[in-house]
């Protein structure tokens, strides 16, 4: 896979590069108003911004690192496309997204419209443009690989995944309180019958195609028929879905650099937009991993201190997640939390929220002797 490049060059839109993406993109906003420009260019997309120095080191790494994870998992070869940052104001202006979110794919145009910054829901629905997914599939990807924060689309257990999977209409159309559940399902699938099977599943599902009635997919698939997978699905235990993703760019960071004793580490972080293992922008939210690897299972203490605390929190996951096996903690500047861990990975999101940069000091400690 060639090098991406961090650096930040302005280009333009041509019609003899990156095939489809480029030209309709650039058609289509020109109609609107003049796009900002491409600033650089990278592996799998063109970042589009007026604001370049906005935006911190990590993204652009942390972007293409993710498509690379995906497209190595389910096999899939991610098609070249833009992606325009309009942050602020700049997004009523330019976006070309129908619904209301502050984010948006055009597969149309080859395109993501994002307001915020890694924006990974939209760059997994970029990787599968290529694919006829059906909407519960494609959807619960995007939402089991997308940022470290809080869904507003939790697992609903009141809906039930028979009328999920029998949707049939537009993805434009697709209920919001089935996303939730979806994302859950599609967890549940991997975990069962592992990333080769539900890449032959994701693969051959039709978008506007009744799952239930055409369940043939699923024995082709998976191995199984739907009625059998639906019968153990039955017992899944519910979950936060940031305990069910997948934290796969968080957990390829770095470990907390400095282990103390056998049980006990510490951390140090100046947070800098610059940096480059930093994700965020300048004047919005920011935040930069570390990993921790826990060896045998106990009691754990985590003191938080900031400067200034106000706008201070690291967030503690299992890296892997699972539903019955994640884990999703956030620790406030000032604070202590104590932690039943298990043996593997996990990571750490040093994160501030708008406002003044923020100095970490984290102290982790076996506390059960």
């Amino acid at each position: 896979m060639p090098r991406r490049s961090t650096a930040y060059r302005t280009t333009h839109f041509t019609s003899q590069r990156r095939g489809w993406a480029l030209p309709l993109a650039a058609a289509l906003l020109i109609a609107c108003k003049q796009p900002p420009p491409v600033v650089s260019e990278e592996a799998h997309f063109d970042f589009a911004t007026d604001l370049p120095d906005e935006v911190c080191g990590g993204n652009l790494v942390g972007m293409g690192d993710l498509i690379d994870k995906v497209e190595e998992l389910f096999n899939v070869e991610s098609p070249h496309f833009v992606f325009y940052w309009l942050p602020g104001d700049q997004f009523s202006e330019h976006s070309a997204c129908v619904s209301k979110g502050p984010a948006c794919f055009r597969p149309e145009e080859g395109a993501i419209y994002s307001s915020f910054l890694p924006a990974g829901h939209e760059i997994i629905h970029a990787v599968f443009a290529r694919w006829e997914i059906h909407p519960a599939l494609n959807e619960g990807l995007a939402n089991l690989f997308e940022e470290p924060t809080p869904s507003t689309h939790e697992p609903d257990p009141s809906v039930a995944i028979e009328d999920v999977l029998a949707y049939s209409g537009k993805d434009v159309d697709y209920p919001v309180d089935y996303r939730g559940r979806g994302a859950h399902f599609v967890r549940f699938l991997i975990d069962q019958y592992g990333f080769d099977r539900v890449a032959r599943l994701v693969r051959v599902s039709l978008r506007e195609v009744d799952l239930m009635a055409n369940s043939g997919f699923f024995e082709d698939s998976l191995g199984e028929p739907l009625s059998e997978v639906l019968s153990a699905y039955k017992n899944a235990p519910l979950c936060p879905l940031v305990e069910a993703r997948f934290a796969s760019v968080e957990c390829q960071s770095p470990p907390i650099r400095t282990r103390l004793g056998e049980d006990s580490w510490s951390e140090d972080i100046e947070l800098n937009c610059s940096d480059a293992d930093t994700y965020g922008s300048s004047e919005g939210a920011q935040w930069t991993p570390r990993t921790l690897d826990i060896e045998t299972a106990g009691t754990f203490e985590f003191s938080l201190q900031a400067i200034p605390p106000e706008f201070a929190e690291v967030v503690l996951g299992r890296c892997g997640g699972g539903c019955g096996q994640g884990l999703y903690l956030r620790i406030a500047g000032g604070d202590s939390m104590t932690a039943e861990l298990h043996p593997g990975q996990y990571y750490l999101l040093f994160a501030r929220h708008e406002g003044a940069p923020v100095a970490f000091q984290l102290a982790v400690e076996r506390s059960d002797g």
